[in-house]
This record gives structure tokens, sequence and C-alpha cells, in this order.
């Protein structure tokens, strides 16, 4: 969807609430709620498109899409980053396992650090691995 109709939509939807009464909030206050409400449409036409356009159904954008954004953008960073983490400690885990396995198998001898240094790295990517998978 192009930015205009976007653009649109907010102009809309501020002037729907522009009879709105603003209850609790002070005059500023109700002014940065239709701001910020408008930005949000925004932010949700363009990523329900950008969704539409994954899921290769461009010509029109689908409730599942709008939901799906939805989702995305109203996840916090802190998920995003218990994500990364868990990526992270995977990558980390699994590569200081498979270090370990081909000191196992091999017959050379190996340092006393670089032996504690995998075990701290695999204990370090499980729990990184544990924290996103218990969130």
């Amino acid at each position: 969807m192009k930015a205009d109709h976007s653009r649109e939509i907010a102009r809309a939807l501020e002037s729907l609430l522009e009879g709105t009464e603003a209850g609790p909030f002070t005059r500023e206050g109700f002014r940065e709620v239709q701001t910020s409400v408008a930005t949000y449409i925004v932010d949700l036409i363009g990523e329900a498109s950008r969704t539409a356009k994954r899921h290769q159904s461009a010509e029109a954008i689908e409730s599942s899409d709008v939901r799906e954004a939805s989702r995305y953008l109203t996840s916090s960073k802190r998920s995003r980053a218990g994500e990364v983490a868990g990526v992270v400690g995977g990558l980390v885990a699994g590569g200081s396992l498979g270090n370990l396995l081909a000191m196992l198998s091999s017959a050379g001898p190996f340092s006393v650090l670089g032996i504690a240094a995998s075990v701290v790295l695999l204990v370090v990517g499980v729990v990184l691995v544990t924290y996103q998978l218990a969130r």
C-alpha cells in the first residue's frame, strides 16, 4: 500500500478523534494520544503490506497479515532480546560442544584452559537457550 493511502487513513482517524472527549487526558496529552495512534496506524499498514508481500498476496492485505503485523509491532523489545539471546546461545553452545567432541575424539594433548573455556562457553550457551525457552 502506498504511503499516501496510509497518511489518508491516519488523517481520517485524527479527524475522527478530534470530536472525542479527552477524558482523563490534558489537551496536550490527548494530542499526543492522537499522534501516537496515527503513527501506529501508519506503521501497521506498512508492516501489514510487507507481511502480505512476504506471503505473496500483495494485491490485497488479509486480516491475517494485519494480525501478524500487529503482533510484530507490539511485541516488546525484551522479547526480541530474548529471541536473540536464544539464537546466540544456541550458536555458542553448538560451537563449544563441537569443540569438546573434537577434543574427545582426538588423541592430542589439550590445555586445561582450552577445555575450561569450552565447558564455560557450553554452560553459557545452554543458559541463554534456557532463558529464551523459559520466556
